[in-house]
């Protein structure tokens, strides 16, 4: 049998198996889009949707975060930018740029010109030192220097003490 024969009959095979599958009946099956079962509520919700997005609503503040990320307002870090001064005999800047990030108890800040990221804890803003180890969240806001730098508070640091 040759190649073309070959092709040929599994081609036929497949459809005829295909059109066996479509013209049953779908009994003790649960799919939606062939019973119809839940159809009405999977419409009406995306048609929700498109009213509210054509009402001019963000759709990513209405729905659920989506696996590329959350939304700003389901962050659980806060972001700064500005000016840093550290005045230590270990280590010096002078009003180097930055970018930070900061979860509930530590202040994570890259400087934009160096491959340099400092923890600065939230109750002493004067100590700083070198970070050893970065959370996820804020290595992923720290990532993005130009979307950081538009939606980010504008404050400058000054650290007295390197430890």
């Amino acid at each position: 049998m040759n190649d073309t024969m070959k092709g040929i009959s599994i081609l036929s095979v497949t459809a005829i198996a295909i059109f066996g599958v479509l013209n049953q009946d779908n009994q003790g099956f649960d799919i939606a889009f062939l019973a119809g079962i839940g159809a009405e509520t999977e419409q009406s919700a995306s048609l929700q949707l498109q009213q509210s997005i054509l009402a001019g609503v963000d759709p990513t503040e209405i729905q659920e975060p989506s696996a590329a990320g959350v939304t700003e307002r389901a962050r659980g870090v806060d972001c700064y930018r500005g000016w840093i001064s550290i005045d230590d005999d270990n280590m010096a800047l002078d009003q180097q740029a930055y970018i930070s990030a900061a979860n509930e108890k530590t202040m994570y800040v890259r400087i934009v010109d160096r491959k340099l990221i400092i923890e600065i804890p939230n109750n002493n803003k004067t100590l700083a030192r070198r970070a050893d180890n970065v959370p996820v969240e804020i290595a992923v806001e720290l990532a993005d220097v130009a979307v950081i730098n538009k939606q980010c508070t504008r404050k400058d640091l000054i650290i007295t003490a390197w430890k």
